[in-house]
C-alpha cells in the first residue's frame, strides 16, 4: 500500500481533531464557521463584478459600442458587491460582538 495513509487504509489509530477541523458532531467551530461566512462573503463579490462585466460586455457586443457599457457594468457590478460585502461584514461584527458579550457573562 505504498502512498496510503494507514488511517485510510484502516490501520492505525484514527487522526486526532485540529482545532480548524468539523468538531465530531459534524458541527465546524466557531472559528471556521466565520472563515467559511467571510470567503462566501468575498467569492459573491468578485460575482457580482464578474457578472456586471459581462453584462456590460454584452450590452455593448449587441449595441455596437466600444467599452462604455462595459465599464459602466464594472460600476455598477462593484457598487452592488461593496453595498452587500460591507452589509454582509457590518452583520458578521455584530454576531461576533454578541459572541463576546455572552462569553464575558458566562464568566462574570
Amino acid at each position: 500500500m505504498d502512498g496510503i495513509s494507514p488511517q485510510i487504509a484502516g490501520k492505525g489509530p484514527p487522526p486526532k481533531y485540529h482545532p480548524a477541523m468539523p468538531l465530531p458532531t459534524g458541527q465546524p467551530n466557531s472559528d471556521t464557521a466565520g472563515i467559511w461566512r467571510m470567503f462566501g462573503v468575498g467569492w459573491t463579490l468578485v460575482c457580482e463584478l464578474i457578472a456586471g462585466l459581462l453584462i456590460g460586455w454584452g450590452i455593448d457586443w449587441l449595441a455596437g459600442t466600444e467599452k462604455v457599457f462595459t465599464i459602466v457594468g464594472a460600476v455598477a457590478g462593484l457598487v452592488v458587491g461593496m453595498t452587500g460585502f460591507i452589509r454582509s461584514a457590518l452583520a458578521e461584527n455584530r454576531r461576533m460582538e454578541r459572541g463576546r458579550k455572552k462569553e464575558r457573562a458566562d464568566d462574570a
